[in-house]
């Protein structure tokens, strides 16, 4: 029986127990190992087993990310071994560990690296390896609107400065969906930007926010917001009827209409659904009186209120 015989291995370099009955083989490379077998009495008998070894393979999906966006790379591999594979990356740079077979990488500009593979019997690969630094999503604007000097305002969140070198603004020009840049804001600077040519007492405004970031890459553009532009006309008697155009850039949840016989000291005489954009005023004070809609909205903008005061 099997109990009975001794075994012999001929390369103690290819197995781990030459007197092992299935002793464990670690091939580089395909070949032939001998092996003899051994009864008590004597008896003798010798084979040979021929093993086929595939070459080492490992291969990295070349990635596309924006900038400074940290992942580790996606490799595929036919290695099995009980030992990790060993890695070595060049260059070095943006790596937090450059022979590492799987860093963490945080790009700053596109680059193809070369990265040798190794297992611990001596196994070796090379391959390449791209990053390709795509544009970002456009910053998203918050709400423009207009402040109590009635100037546009246009704000967006300081989230939006994470790797972000400056800011672009634009303002719709009067041909449709055509934008001229008008002011460049730096991450450092407020996250409210007024809009000081604007004249929202004559006509509402378009604006897109865009970026570059730390990497030099121009974003895509944000969504288009728009500002209300508020008029008035003078029903029968002290009737005064106020539309205003809808806002344009989210939905609104509610207008609040107010109304004064001073810029300064106005209070709230209404409110309207945001799928609505006039209201009427049946019961206006006679002489000079000054109405503001306010628009309230539900994207965590601080502040989230944008006025347009006109008088009647």
């Amino acid at each position: 029986g099997k109990g009975k015989l001794s075994f012999k291995w001929a390369d103690p370099k290819l197995v781990n127990d030459t007197n092992s009955y299935l002793p464990k083989l670690s091939p580089v490379k395909s070949g032939f190992i001998s092996m003899q077998a051994y009864t008590t009495n004597g008896c003798q008998a010798s084979d040979s087993v021929q093993f086929i070894v595939e070459p080492l393979f490992v291969g990295i999906m070349d990635t596309s990310v924006t900038c400074k966006t940290s992942f580790k790379p996606t490799i595929f591999t036919n290695y099995n071994g009980s030992k990790p594979l060993l890695g070595s990356w060049f260059p070095n740079t943006n790596l937090d560990s450059a022979n590492s077979p799987r860093p963490t990488i945080t790009p700053d500009s596109s680059r193809t690296y070369v990265v040798n593979f190794s297992s611990d019997i001596g196994c070796a690969v090379t391959d390449t390896f791209k990053v390709n630094l795509m544009q970002g999503k456009g910053p998203s604007i918050c709400l423009v609107g207009v402040d109590e000097q009635n100037k546009n305002r246009i704000i967006w969140n300081k989230s939006e400065a994470l790797n972000t070198e400056r800011f672009l603004l634009y303002k719709e020009t009067n041909v449709t969906n055509q934008y001229n840049q008008f002011a460049e804001i730096l991450p450092t600077q407020d996250f409210i930007y007024i809009d000081s040519n604007s004249s929202p007492l004559v006509q509402s405004n378009k604006y897109l926010l865009q970026r570059i970031d730390v990497c030099g890459i121009t974003s895509n553009f944000g969504n288009p917001h728009k500002t209300m532009h508020l008029t008035i006309n003078k029903g029968s008697g002290n009737t005064w009827n106020l539309i205003w155009n809808t806002y344009e850039g989210f939905t609104v949840s509610t207008y609040n209409i107010y109304r004064g016989t001073n810029a300064s000291d106005l209070k709230q005489i209404g409110t309207s659904a945001g799928s609505n954009n006039t209201y009427t005023d049946l019961t206006a004070p006679t002489g000079d009186v000054y109405y503001q809609v306010e628009l309230i909205s539900s994207n965590n903008c601080s502040p989230n209120k944008t006025y347009n005061t006109s008088r009647s």
